[in-house]
This record gives structure tokens, C-alpha cells and sequence, in this order.
């Protein structure tokens, strides 16, 4: 059984507004802490 792995993914920088929302999200896949 094959595994597919995510190695990233597309962001619209036009339509950020600086929540760092993207972050936050990343670092909770990650499992890394939010101070980090």
C-alpha cells in the first residue's frame, strides 16, 4: 500500500492580511509548539 506524502502547498499571497493563520496551522500539523 502506497503512502502519499504532502512535501507542501500553495499559498496566495495576495490575499493575506497578517493573521499568520497559515502558521499556526502548519506548526498544529507538525505537531510543533505554537512558541516555536
Amino acid at each position: 500500500m502506497s503512502t502519499a506524502k504532502q512535501y507542501g502547498f500553495y499559498i496566495d499571497s495576495s490575499k493575506c492580511t497578517g493573521c499568520k493563520t497559515c502558521q499556526l496551522s502548519c506548526k498544529d500539523n507538525k505537531d510543533l509548539g505554537i512558541d516555536r
